[in-house]
Order: C-alpha cells, then sequence, then structure tokens
C-alpha cells in the first residue's frame, strides 16, 4: 500500500514532510531561474567622447591642482571618465548675487576659482547625453569630480563625439 495508517508514504516518510520538500526544491529552482542568469546586454561598440566639466566656484588651490595626464571618476559613482587632455582653463570664480538694489548680478570670492576641465573617453553617446560605466550624463548633470589630487564639485559643460 502507498500510505500507511500513520499517513507515511510507503512507510518511510510522511506526506506533508514530502510536500515540504518540494516547496523548498521549488524555492530554490525558482531562485536559481531568477538570480542565476547571466545579465548579458547587448555589445554596443564605444566612442572615444571628450566631456568638459566646469566648476564655477572651487578653491583655487584644487582648481591649480588638476593636471593634463590626470584621471578623472565620478567620485560618488566611481564612474571612470577618462584622462585629462588639455591644461584645464583656471579663472576668476562666477558667483551671481543681489546688489543693494535687489539686482541679480555676478561677483567672485577671492581664494576661489572657475576651471574648465576637457576629458577624452571611451563611452557611448545616446539621445540624452553620454553613458559612461553604465551610467547615462547629460549636460547640466551635477557630480563630485574627483580628478587627479582634487575633488571638485562641477558640472557636465558639453559632451561631443571625438571625429
Amino acid at each position: 500500500m502507498l500510505l500507511d495508517e500513520k499517513g507515511r508514504l510507503f512507510g518511510k516518510i510522511n506526506i506533508i514532510d514530502l510536500f515540504i520538500i518540494f516547496v523548498i526544491i521549488g524555492a530554490i529552482g525558482g531562485a536559481f531561474y531568477k538570480f542565476g542568469k547571466a545579465n548579458v546586454g547587448p555589445i554596443v561598440k564605444q566612442d572615444n567622447i571628450i566631456i568638459k566639466f566646469y566648476a564655477e566656484e572651487a578653491p583655487e588651490y584644487a582648481a591649480k591642482a588638476v593636471k593634463k595626464g590626470d584621471i578623472a571618476t565620478d567620485d560618488s559613482k566611481n564612474t571612470y571618465f577618462g584622462i585629462v587632455t588639455e591644461d584645464p582653463v583656471v579663472k576668476g570664480s562666477l558667483s551671481f548675487g543681489t546688489n543693494s538694489e535687489g539686482q541679480f548680478v555676478p561677483s567672485s570670492k577671492p581664494g576661489m576659482a572657475s576651471v574648465l576641465i576637457t576629458v577624452e573617453g571611451k563611452g557611448v553617446i545616446g539621445t540624452n547625453g553620454a553613458v559612461f560605466g553604465g551610467v547615462n550624463y547629460g549636460v547640466g548633470h551635477s557630480m563630485a569630480l574627483a580628478v587627479g589630487k582634487s575633488k571638485l564639485w562641477v558640472r557636465v559643460y558639453d559632451i561631443q563625439k571625438k571625429e
């Protein structure tokens, strides 16, 4: 007989225990199916991209520490952009405030500088900017840029495919 008087299958295992074993095996199989697959997207040819970053107000010593040949990365996402290809353009800082008449006017702060940093790297140009390391960056994107020995709060100023 298949089941005995105690509800055991072939006299060895309880039918409820067998059901629990099947549920556990099913859960393991489902988890393996869901998480065990490799998530390989389409292979996309990367372009040589020139991306420019602009900091309107950064400590002058940090702006002047950026040099041609430095590595540039997004400090919060650890995204690699590439190498600084030109000497950064460092000028007086540019900030805006109101004057005594309530007008919005440009001004500068002592010890602060604006800096334009040009970086060349590999990425994919898209309709909304460029993708570096799986992260989309568009013009106006704000971030902490780690470049050389400096960390600067910058905005993406320009993105171009290198011809």
